[in-house]
């Protein structure tokens, strides 16, 4: 007897926490989310783990009931509601792991294609920088090798190289700035 009541409350406890965490992460969810697609995932995720979390409550309050049934009738509508509530309990799990899984490869696919476009723009303009002659490679030792008109390819300058009358080292030469003045 004392066992089901503290188990029913416990779960009671459990459903409260869990519910008002669930209220926290929507709330940081409604705020932070960039988009309406995450907007309305994060809602449709609050709804059904708050309706998880209350099913564990009820559930947790009907465990404390059980001492007090006495009558057969009643004690089969009682079980067959907490299994009930249990199947529902373990649904909604599944679907929201089903969801979660869903909506994060999306997310990730859509990270993918976006990182895609942008490596490939930064390719588009590493050879349209090279292909005006201003194209630099990096060197071993930090610096830039650059090709003259002729072909060559002659040593700009690096962390090694000492040419001041100082004998203090020059910083290499930064080929975003000093080899391309027009942005486009």
């Amino acid at each position: 007897m004392g066992a089901s009541i503290a188990f029913g409350f416990l779960l009671l406890v459990l459903s409260a926490i869990l519910v008002w965490h669930h209220k926290h992460v929507w709330d940081q969810a409604r705020v932070s989310s960039p988009g309406a697609r995450d907007k309305e995932f994060a809602r449709r995720q609050y709804r059904r783990r708050t309706q998880t979390s209350a099913l564990i409550g009820f559930v947790g309050a009907a465990i404390s009931l059980q001492p007090w049934i006495s009558s057969a009738v009643v004690a089969t509508y009682y079980v067959t509601g907490l299994i009930l509530a249990v199947l529902w309990i373990l649904l909604l799990g599944i679907a929201d792991m089903v969801s979660s899984l869903a909506h994060f490869q999306r997310a990730r696919r859509r990270q993918v294609a976006e990182q895609a476009a942008t490596q490939a723009l930064l390719r588009r303009e590493i050879d349209r920088r090279r292909a005006r002659g201003g194209g630099t490679a990096p060197a071993e030792d930090g610096g830039a090798v650059q090709q003259d008109r002729d072909g060559e390819r002659k040593h700009a300058g690096g962390l090694g190289d000492r040419d001041g009358a100082d004998g203090t080292s020059t910083p290499p030469p930064r080929p975003d700035i000093e080899n391309d003045k027009d942005p486009t």
